[in-house]
């Protein structure tokens, strides 16, 4: 079955980077990257969703990383789709770079080798019932049936870490 295309009512950018996210009511939150020429954007997959056939979780950041951007995913035509982990409508997304204290400007910097440290991405979405300027998409009581029904007014946060220079080179 082919996919149907849904229109866009959330939309967010990485800071610093080519990336940028798109929400929807399909139950997804979408990866996608500037092309060189800035003409075009490059499916880089849905956040949150994993690589298919994956059971394990990854063991090192990067592999986190790209398990959760779904890099390398190309659906098969047989495959069915993941199950979405939003239900409703994505109205918002919010990205904020996640460190520890003694990184931020003004702080002492004062590191313990024990400390854990917890750098990395926090993508929050804002999801409703409906969509924020009208009625066009409900989602109370389970009106609509599928995996998106029963959409719930809240915030989903997805924390995706950084990829350090020495997991890149044991990746290798």
């Amino acid at each position: 079955m082919r996919p149907m295309p849904r229109w866009i009512t959330a939309l967010a950018t990485l800071p610093g980077t080519d990336v940028v996210l798109s929400g929807s009511w399909d139950g997804f939150i979408r990866a996608w990257r500037v092309s060189e020429d800035k003409k075009t954007l490059i499916a880089l997959g849905p956040i949150g969703a994993g690589l298919p056939g994956t059971v394990t979780p990854p063991d090192t950041p990067s592999q986190q990383l790209k398990q959760t951007l779904a890099l390398d995913a190309i659906p098969a035509a047989d495959e069915k789709e993941p199950e979405p982990l939003i239900k409703g409508v994505i109205n918002d997304i919010a990205v904020f770079e996640r460190r520890p204290e003694s990184d931020m400007p003004g702080a002492e910097s004062k590191k313990s080798e024990t400390e854990q440290e917890s750098r990395g991405l926090s993508i929050v979405a804002a999801v409703g019932k409906e969509h924020r300027l009208a009625r066009w998409k409900c989602f109370t009581n389970n009106f609509h049936e599928g995996p998106t029904s029963g959409g719930r007014n809240c915030a989903v946060v997805f924390e995706v870490p950084f990829a350090t220079n020495d997991t890149v080179k044991a990746d290798v």
